[in-house]
């Protein structure tokens, strides 16, 4: 499967990864998405990428450094349904 990398997607700006098609993930920290401001644009870009006809994963740090194992499985599971492939909804 193709992943990509630091993407520019129309009306959404820079997302962490598009993974296949049509998955974006993003790799979100408390750090960079805990004010109220930091929020509300998370919530905008995502409606932005349904828009666009992506669907968005977020991720924390806790699920990628703490959960790995069940987020690899939630992964496999999207992958096995092949929700990163085809056009874009």
């Amino acid at each position: 499967m193709r992943v990509r990398e630091q993407v520019h997607v129309p009306e959404v700006g820079r997302v962490d990864l598009i993974a296949g098609d049509r998955l974006i993930i993003e790799c979100d920290s408390l750090a960079h998405h805990a004010s109220v401001s930091g929020y509300h644009e998370d919530r905008r870009r995502d409606r932005m990428s349904l828009k666009g006809g992506y669907l968005v994963l977020r991720l924390t740090w806790h699920d990628i450094w703490q959960d790995w194992s069940e987020t690899c499985e939630l992964l496999a599971d999207l992958i096995g349904k092949r929700v990163h492939r085809g056009p874009l909804l």
